[in-house]
């Protein structure tokens, strides 16, 4: 009796230790399918620098009362093994969050230049980027009837022509728009400016509003007040993102920024323009924005 009592005390002995060592198996194995259920959602593509492949099929278990091979050994491999892929994936999850970081600050620094830089002109208050056009615009309109060729222009006075009166504006917005344009093309830029600006006031929400800013900006740049005309163009622009002179805002925006000594600021209007209207980059206006990128200097 007492010898088989000898030995049946380390059998006994064992029995808490074999269900222990299988209740930590069945939680490393918990382990292990939660790491790769992780995996599988931070890399749906299985990456092979941090996706671990699947476990190959466990060897069936060994019949009752036979030893374990080592199994102490086997479940340190495997938890070292779940330590390793956790520094793996919080690692990777760590450079995600790093590439995030840098996109997030490429796009504020996309935003950022579509305002042009131009807060100094006093167009608009920062932090309100320009309305996008929503599609093609319209053909920019045939100019007003030019005098025949070889009609006499009005002469200008000797002395500094001082800024004309500008006209009674007329009943119909259309004849007074074409009699302010008409200043322009005779050379009367003072009393042109005056008259454009008075019918964009006057007809705010015409389709030759946008015309008329143009215009104004261009007489003004003709009497050199170039500062204030790169003022008439932005406002132009922003003003009627959609009119039929919004392209030619932006391109004379440019040249009058150019004109300031400004080519950077130039260089983002440009910019602009080629974003907003692709459409329009053609034949001598395309050819007209190329050379001023040139003496601006303007990258790509």
């Amino acid at each position: 009796m007492l010898l088989a009592a000898l030995m049946l005390g380390p059998a006994a002995a064992q029995q808490p230790d074999a269900r222990q060592a299988r209740d930590v198996e069945r939680r490393v194995t918990a382990l292990e399918g939660q790491m790769r259920a992780v995996q599988r959602r931070v890399f749906p593509a299985g990456d092979s620098r941090f996706f671990a492949p699947d476990p190959e099929p466990e060897a069936p278990a060994p019949a009752p009362g036979a030893p374990a091979a080592n199994p102490l050994f086997d479940l340190t491999e495997r938890v070292q093994a779940l330590e390793t892929q956790q520094r793996q994936l919080t690692g990777a999850v760590e450079e995600l969050q790093f590439r995030l970081r840098q996109l997030e600050g490429r796009v504020e620094k996309a935003q950022g230049d579509t305002e042009f830089r131009l807060n100094a002109l006093e167009g608009r208050a920062p932090g309100r980027p320009p309305a996008e056009p929503p599609g093609p615009l319209a053909p920019p309109p045939a100019p007003p009837p030019r005098a025949e060729a070889g009609a006499a222009r009005p002469a200008q006075p000797a002395q500094p022509a001082q800024p004309s009166q500008p006209a009674a504006p007329a009943a119909d917005p259309e004849q007074a728009y074409r009699a302010a344009y008409a200043l322009y093309a005779a050379g009367d830029y003072p009393a042109a400016a005056a008259a454009l600006d008075a019918f964009v006031k006057a007809h705010p929400k015409h389709p030759r509003a946008s015309n008329a800013m143009f215009w104004a900006g261009r007489a003004q740049l003709a009497q050199g007040r170039t500062q204030e005309a790169a003022r008439t163009f932005l406002a132009g622009y922003q003003t009627y993102p959609r009119g039929e002179r919004a392209h030619n805002s932006l391109l004379w925006l440019g040249r009058a920024l150019l004109a300031m000594n400004q080519p950077q600021a130039a260089c983002q209007a440009l910019d602009q323009l080629r974003t907003a209207f692709p459409d329009r980059l053609t034949g001598s206006f395309a050819a007209e924005a190329a050379r001023t990128r040139a003496e601006a200097k303007c990258p790509g």
